[in-house]
């Protein structure tokens, strides 16, 4: 009976211009400044240049960044408020605390995959609530 209610939502949210429009853009703005950078290429065994590689991490930080606001703009249409990017805009020092949390979070679920497989899915099944809710 939940996992109806779960994709119930999640096609409310998807529906939603206020969402579907940021989250395209962002990807493809993404995407492609890092393609128009001249990275990846054709040869897989040329080594992208400092400029390259710092636009590519610059620009997936970027869509990580505005994707923690595009959560906040999910949980808005949820809750029936009224979404936008600016109304639920995550600031930046915000999203480095989310950041050091979810690095803490990974750590812990490696150990667990390290250690057997079962302990970490259980690690990442149990933790995968907690960006939204530090969202929140």
């Amino acid at each position: 009976m939940l996992i109806p209610a779960v994709f119930a939502a999640s096609f409310r949210v998807l529906r939603r211009p206020a969402f579907l429009i940021p989250a395209i853009v962002i990807a493809v703005v993404a995407d492609v400044t890092i393609r128009l950078n001249g990275w990846p290429t054709a040869d897989f065994q040329a080594w992208p240049v400092a400029r390259q590689f710092t636009v590519a991490i610059l620009a997936l930080l970027a869509q990580g960044w505005f994707g923690l606001t595009l959560i906040g703009v999910g949980i808005a249409v949820l809750r029936g408020q009224k979404p936008g990017m600016l109304r639920q805009w995550v600031h930046v020092l915000r999203a480095l605390q989310i950041a050091a949390v979810n690095l803490l979070l990974l750590a812990g679920v490696l150990v667990g995959l390290f250690v057997l497989v079962i302990p970490g899915v259980y690690l990442l099944l149990r933790w995968s609530q907690v960006l939204p809710a530090m969202i929140e």
